[in-house]
């Protein structure tokens, strides 16, 4: 099979400089049905969509994988415990867990403790350690992953919010309460519809709802010392159910609600302890989505927007922009022989010459098995120490990234 691509030649002169811009671009809708309030997380180059509530507010527990790749989605299996909204997610060393959540679409339903691990290699579900013993589940609260341990920040566990943060374990499957979240100073510190993400060993959480308001404050979170410290407030409006990524080690904001559907999009520098506005989400204002992130790019999915519940999906990425003129190249393929390959190197052929392209070779988890640089037309690819599927990866300055399934026996 032949891919085509469009090359972007950037013909640039000195008076005119290269900048960057964070773009929106629509992938394949969601199968299955329209949905919000369910959760998201990634491994390697997929990302994985799990429970939510449907457009006649019944519950769900099933769970779709989508193939950043491929740009397609497949359903794998359900969660083995009762179909719900507002569960919590986060993954860690290759696998993902879902847990917590409420059973429908009242206040008055099953709050859930439950936790579940999900392995994408047997496609199979592990029950864990639940949540808390005390028999209060939790909803509406904001996770994340960080140095291997899961957390879970906030929520609401009976008619309140809460500002309860616990630490997960995974190699001793345990749970351990932290430092609570210590909130402005109007509020009892309780929080729920918050957004949390973790870079440089660091947990970050912010915006969501207290006692009355919908708040803008963002914090960090040390697990080392188990402190808190209030950072720079997100300039946009105060909101609720937004969603959180982390691209390039920039961490991510967007969407949410104050009342009305929120679409501005803003990225975070820990460097500087500063916010810059990214864009405006492309596809209509919503709340409680779900986002997740693969290589280098942010992926927003689902959520409640105005004109209803949503299924669609958009990727952002940090794209070279050049003032001046952009030239079309249409006809960019390559081709790989013998595939399946079988005891020999994956010869690769160019129909362009190639200068300083990148060769990658990842395996169906994402992980980067093989890397070099390719000149020319012609490039001799060695086969992998494990045999099976794999993406191979070309790319360069001058255009995005090629892909193509590659079988090594």
């Amino acid at each position: 099979m032949k891919l085509k691509l469009s090359i972007l030649i950037l013909l640039l002169c000195t008076a005119f400089a290269t900048k960057a811009n964070w773009n929106w671009h629509k992938r394949t809708n969601l199968l299955n049905c329209k949905r919000d309030q369910a959760v998201g997380f990634s491994i390697g180059i997929q990302g994985y969509v799990c429970c939510g509530m449907d457009t006649n507010n019944i519950t769900l527990n099933d769970l779709w994988c989508y193939n950043s790749f491929t740009n397609t989605w497949s359903q794998k299996a359900n969660l083995p415990g009762a179909p719900r909204r507002c569960p919590f997610g986060f993954a860690i060393n290759g696998l993902g867990y879902v847990g917590g959540g409420i059973a429908d679409s009242s206040t008055y339903g099953t709050r859930f403790t439950d936790l579940y691990a999900y392995d994408p290699n047997t496609n199979a579900w592990t029950t864990k350690a639940a949540y808390t013993t005390t028999g209060n589940g939790v909803y509406r609260c904001a996770s994340t992953s960080c140095n291997g341990k899961g957390y879970v920040i906030g929520g609401r566990n009976s008619f309140s919010s809460t500002n309860t943060v616990y630490e997960y374990n995974p190699l001793t499957d345990t749970w351990l309460m932290r430092a609570m979240f210590p909130g402005v100073p109007t509020s009892s510190g309780g929080r729920d519809g918050g957004v949390a993400f973790s870079m440089n060993l660091k947990v970050y959480f912010g915006t969501g709802r207290d006692d009355s308001f919908y708040q803008n404050d963002f914090w960090e979170y040390d697990p080392a010392t188990d402190i808190w410290t209030r950072k720079a407030d997100l300039p946009g409006v105060g909101r609720q159910s937004a969603v959180g990524f982390v691209v390039q080690n920039k961490g991510f904001i967007a969407t949410g609600s104050n009342g009305g559907f929120l679409k501005d999009c803003w990225w975070y520098d820990v460097t500087t302890n500063q916010w810059n506005f990214a864009n405006n989400f492309d596809g209509s204002g919503r709340k409680s989505a779900v986002a997740f992130s693969i290589l280098d790019s942010g992926y927003i999915a689902t959520g409640k927007a105005a004109s209803g519940t949503k299924q669609d999906l958009y990727v952002t990425a940090d794209e070279p922009i050049a003032p001046s003129l952009i030239e079309e190249i249409d006809n960019f393929t390559f081709s790989v022989s013998p595939n399946p390959c079988i005891n020999q190197p994956l010869t690769i052929h160019f129909n362009s010459a190639l200068n300083a392209a990148k060769i990658e070779l990842y395996n169906l988890q994402g992980q980067l098995v093989y890397t070099d640089q390719c000149h020319g037309n012609n490039y001799d690819l060695p086969a992998p120490p494990q045999k099976g599927n794999y993406w191979l990866v070309v790319s360069n300055q001058t255009f995005k990234t090629v892909t193509k399934q590659v079988t090594f026996n």
